[in-house]
């Protein structure tokens, strides 16, 4: 789930943005990229309930992964899972803009999505 302060929101003027995301991800049609389930806000903050990503984000595992253990084949196989997406993402004319480890979600199975 995201969960984004409206106060934060305004100040940065990215209403418009917020909104066209969630528009995207409902679209969106890919085992890589992350599913949205439902949008809804409150007084305070807007949240996007997405499917479960339950260890973490990536930006997250490398930080608490052995340094041993990031070799060849592990940089080898984020590639691949992030090529995939992001190539239907440009097949449709679309561009992430903030693609970043702490934006990519890693699923139980192991697997990344954006």
């Amino acid at each position: 789930m995201k969960i984004i302060e409206k106060m934060n929101i305004e100040k940065l003027n990215v209403i418009y943005q917020i909104f066209n995301e969630k528009d995207l991800l409902r679209k969106l049609s890919h085992q890589g990229i992350i599913k949205l389930h439902n949008f809804f806000q409150d007084e305070n903050y807007v949240y996007l309930v997405t499917e479960l990503a339950n260890r973490g984000d990536l930006g997250f595992l490398i930080k608490n992964v052995s340094p041993l253990a990031i070799n060849k084949s592990m940089i080898q196989f984020i590639i691949a899972e992030l090529l995939m997406p992001l190539e239907y993402l440009h097949s449709i004319g679309v561009s992430h803009r903030d693609l970043k480890p702490e934006n990519v979600f890693v699923t139980e199975e192991g697997h990344l999505k954006l």
